[in-house]
């Protein structure tokens, strides 16, 4: 096995290594070629021996992508002049482009508007409020007869969607009009795909023209596919329209940067995975993020109600927070790895591990720091830490916690403002009196500042 590894594996990997540092260098050393210079607000173009080609005369030199978007994933990194022996360039307003020598072969002024050519050399223009598109030979293969022309934003799209009157074409990534449909409307969903309405008939489009699915009535994207329904159920495709999850479910929703859904079928809810497999039984009411943070997925908790109230589990069903509250809150902000949670109207502080940090028998929490929670009991506020430890009891009429993350801006130190029976009093953060009958005014002077 070892000498299998030595004579086989190694070389091969080495190769492999070569191969891509190769690739790597013809990618980055491109660069070097031309560059441009700023001098009083305008730009000139000078070679690789900083010799000046132009004069000082551009508002700016247009890049284009070098590497096929499919190839790489941010092609955005790789964008040079010129292309195609071309570089578009912007001089008060107008566009032209010069050729290999950097004279213009496309005087300033033929069009109004110039935008950069994607990667396979097709630029948008616009004249008189129409617009075209020109190949790389600089002729006009789409004509200047459509009220808008655009590409997506996305650095792997170059295909175009093209607007006249109230109707919408898809060109491909070469302007040509290789679906000879027109649609209602046209939605670019990502990089890759657009939904196109005709009628009641909704259309999947690849980036390269191509109808992918007319079948379904909605379509919500996922990394590698789409989430679609047909009739009233739901179930999930993949980029080549094959299904990966059957039609058997009344609703699917896919948690953000999670590898599960959350499904519904017969008016109860459970969770699957990406190909569909249970992970936990279809018999709770609903499910919501919780915003715990983990390196294990299958440690993290999710919320759920079942019979009416609102618990914690895991992905393998155990309950980590028995179901008996009214409401459970999914994070706190700049708080600790807890959940608010509420039962009789009650507040209570409840741990990720569904350990009980404050029982629930305060009339409102707000968590500041560990140290710091404000709370209200009977009408009354006070201040507790997280252990239940009070710090200032619930005996007051009014309450201010006066603390931020910074120094105060005058280096005082921060206070627990106080007042009980008309009588207000500086605390410190620990709950130790610091000032007793302290003036409005003077309470007004420090909240203030």
């Amino acid at each position: 096995m070892k000498h299998i590894f030595k004579k086989i594996i190694i070389p091969i990997l080495v190769l492999l290594g070569i191969l891509f540092l190769i690739r790597f260098f013809n990618f980055v050393c491109f660069e070097a070629k031309y560059h441009t210079v700023e001098k009083n607000g305008k730009l000139a173009i000078f070679n690789q021996k900083n010799q000046q080609l132009t004069n000082y005369v551009y508002d700016e030199v247009y890049e284009s992508p070098y590497v096929d978007p499919k190839e790489l994933g941010n092609a955005s990194l790789l964008t040079k002049f010129p292309r195609y022996g071309l570089t578009l360039v912007r001089k008060d307003k107008k566009f032209a482009f010069l050729n290999e020598q950097f004279k213009e072969v496309l005087p300033f002024g033929t069009y109004d508007l110039i935008k950069p050519m994607n990667y396979y050399g097709y630029s948008i223009v616009r004249k008189n409020n129409k617009w075209g598109v020109l190949d790389k030979s600089l002729k006009l293969v789409v004509p200047l007869k459509f009220d808008m022309i655009s590409q997506s934003l996305e650095v792997e799209n170059y295909s175009f969607i093209v607007q006249k009157v109230n109707k919408y074409r898809i060109l491909d990534k070469k302007a040509n009009w290789t679906l000879k449909i027109e649609f209602d409307s046209i939605k670019i969903i990502n990089d890759k795909f657009y939904l196109c309405y005709l009628g009641n008939k909704k259309y999947l489009i690849n980036d390269d023209s191509k109808i992918i699915s007319d079948h379904y009535s909605t379509y919500d994207n996922l990394d590698d596919g789409f989430i679609v329904k047909k009739g009233k159920k739901m179930g999930v495709i993949n980029f080549e329209n094959l299904i990966i999850i059957p039609f058997d479910y009344d609703s699917i929703y896919a948690p953000r940067l999670c590898s599960y859904f959350y499904a519904s079928k017969g008016g109860q809810f459970g969770v699957i995975d990406l190909k569909g497999e249970m992970l936990i039984p279809f018999e709770y009411q609903g499910f919501w993020e919780s915003s715990e943070k983990t390196k294990d997925e299958n440690n993290k908790n999710l919320i759920a109600q079942k019979n009416g109230k609102f618990g914690t589990i895991n992905l393998k069903n155990k309950v980590v927070t028995p179901f008996i509250y009214d409401a459970i809150s999914s994070w706190i902000e700049y708080g600790p790895p807890a959940h608010y949670i509420i039962k009789n109207r009650k507040w209570g502080l409840i741990s990720y591990e569904g350990k009980v940090l404050i029982p629930t028998i305060y009339d409102h929490l707000h968590y500041i720091t560990n140290s710091l929670i404000k709370c209200k009991k009977q009408g009354k506020s006070g201040v507790l830490d997280i252990n239940n430890k009070v710090i200032v009891p619930c005996e007051n009429d009014s309450l201010i916690v006066d603390y931020f993350f910074l120094p105060r801006l005058d280096k005082q130190e921060y206070k627990i403002v106080t007042k009980q029976n008309g009588s207000w009093k500086f605390l410190n953060l620990r709950g130790k009196l610091i000032k007793d009958n302290v003036t409005e005014a003077e309470v007004k002077s420090y909240v203030k500042d």
